[in-house]
């Protein structure tokens, strides 16, 4: 099983520790990227939607022993958390957040009750008495004429009849119904939330981080009630409580347990949401988590000379375990996949090098202010599914090497070699969705000069399957000699071309471009690339 979100997804789980041997639990941090086209405000600016969760898991150093047993202190047991998310690079860019949780969460106690009765009683009588009387005559004739040649016939008839009836009817009936019912149901319901929450944002930060902090709430409110007054041991100091918390936390013969989150351990998420636009091209983001763990013990003290029995509570100093910075790349996790051929019909992913839609422009090496600096290039193809960027090294730039590197131009890109910076490097970054669909780079390129170029090209990191392949046509009009295509899957099992260069999830193809011909004048030698292209076969 694939799960599409994974694509997007940058994790580590990372060991809290107390110091070098003591561990005190873990966090999983997870930051999910979506690339974002911000068009409010009738704009269009590139910007990423960044969804960091952090989970963080701390059990109960001193377990809880389950039981029949006779208990008189509950030691270390964890009591308040502190978690803070920042990010502390990008200060050109605009950074918003736009959502955070959990933003508060208190104790609840819910409870109901109902009560119903009813009764009914009834009672009929009834008394009919009557009489009937029906008499009917009836009367009738009916008479009849015709010929029979010139002599006529006919004849009448007629009937009478009488009818008289009469009737008397009594009836008399009673009856009683008498009942009663009674109903009662009632429940309670009580959830407890024994820990609290509460958030806020730290405007040290433009109100752009959120801490959240987590203290045990019942039965005794770690966060509110901890004074400790002057003059207490360290690190454990000792905590002066209320009246009326003491017994709930002991009674006359035993110490009363903390919350269960407290004996059992505990186990939070949090998580905010981010709109980054970046600046100047740079798109590393890096993140800062800032935890700070607490303790706390109470134990019971037995009454003497007749005294109530007490209780004694402490919090420890804080812990704060080292979580190192994350740092990632929002342009590299923000990228999609290759679409299926079946969605697409086509399924390609392809850049053009067009100077206004570069996320970093090209600039060959120059001197600014006394150093030597080039700008390495980024490009993102327009269905954001393509990344090419510049991985050159020139750190060994001199004076005579100004000019060396990418320049870009109407059409293509441009390179230029120079003695310290004999070969240019790019990296064509996708992610492959599927195992079975065939895939083909293709390149659209010339040399610009008499002298061609090598391109040592190598897919994966795999150096053993490393594909050259050479350049020495200038452009032209066809451009039949200037296509360059290689297969990066084919998944023909009877052909004898059957390979498989790429892996599901992130590939990276690297070119490595260098003069032809070895020791020649490095201004013989130049090259250009108009576009690259992944498409399916």
């Amino acid at each position: 099983m694939l799960n599409h979100n994974d694509f997007y997804i940058f994790q580590r789980i990372i060991e809290l520790k107390e110091n070098e041997t003591k561990k005190l639990g873990i966090s999983i941090i997870r930051y999910e990227v979506r690339r974002y086209r911000d068009v409010r405000n009738l704009q269009d600016k590139l910007s990423y939607q960044i969804k960091c969760s952090q989970r963080i898991i701390i059990p109960n150093t001193t377990p809880y022993p389950l039981g029949a047993q006779h208990i008189t202190d509950f030691s270390d047991y964890p009591a308040i958390l502190s978690n803070t998310i920042k990010i502390t690079n990008l200060n050109e860019a605009v950074i918003e957040l736009v959502d955070y949780k959990p933003r508060t969460i208190n104790t609840s106690v819910t409870t109901s009750h109902t009560d119903a009765s009813g009764k009914m009683s009834s009672a009929s009588h009834g008394h009919s008495t009557g009489s009937t009387t029906s008499q009917s005559n009836t009367y009738g004739a009916s008479a009849s004429l015709g010929f029979f040649g010139l002599a006529a016939t006919g004849g009448v008839s007629a009937s009478a009849s009488h009818t008289s009836s009469s009737s008397h009817f009594q009836s008399e009936s009673t009856g009683d119904n008498s009942g009663s019912h009674s109903s009662s149901s009632g429940g309670e319901s009580m959830s407890v939330k024994d820990w609290a929450c509460n958030s806020y944002l730290d405007n040290k930060y433009q109100n752009q981080s959120p801490t959240w902090v987590w203290g045990q709430q019942y039965p005794w409110d770690i966060v509110k009630y901890n004074n400790v007054g002057v003059d207490n041991p360290k690190p454990n100091t000792l905590v002066k409580l209320p009246k009326f918390i003491i017994p709930l936390l002991c009674d006359d013969s035993q110490a009363l347990p903390p919350s269960q989150l407290s004996l059992f351990g505990i186990d939070f998420t949090m998580e905010s949401v981010w709109i980054v636009q970046p600046n100047n091209g740079d798109t590393q983001v890096l993140f800062d988590h800032s935890i700070e763990y607490y303790t706390a013990s109470h134990s019971f003290k037995a009454s003497t000379n007749g005294d109530e029995p007490s209780v004694n509570a402490t919090i420890s100093s804080a812990n704060k375990p080292n979580i190192s910075s994350v740092c990632f790349d929002l342009c590299s996790y923000g990228l999609d996949p290759l679409p299926n051929l079946a969605d697409t019909g086509s399924g390609g992913a392809i850049v053009g090098f067009i100077p206004s839609k570069f996320v970093t422009p090209p600039a060959p090496v120059d001197n600014v202010d006394g150093k030597l600096i080039a700008s390495p290039f980024k490009i993102i193809s327009g269905s954001n599914n393509l990344l090419i960027q510049d991985t050159s090294d020139y750190s060994k730039a001199t004076v005579q090497d100004i000019g060396a590197g990418f320049s870009p131009s109407e059409t293509a890109l441009s390179v230029q070699f120079s003695t310290n910076v004999p070969t240019l490097v790019i990296s064509v970054n996708f992610k492959v969705a599927n195992t079975s669909e065939d895939y083909t780079l293709f390149m659209k390129h010339w040399k610009t000069e008499m002298v061609g170029v090598m391109l040592n090209i190598t897919i994966n990191g795999n150096s053993m399957n490393t594909i050259t392949k050479y350049v020495d046509s200038l452009e032209s009009e066809g451009g039949e000699k200037n296509l360059l295509t290689i297969a990066l899957r084919n998944t023909d099992f009877g052909s004898i071309d059957y390979h498989d260069y790429l892996q599901l999830g992130f590939n990276t193809v690297v070119i490595e471009i260098s003069p032809l011909v070895e020791n020649t004048n490095m201004k013989n030698c130049g090259y250009q690339i108009r576009a690259i292209s992944i498409e399916k076969s």
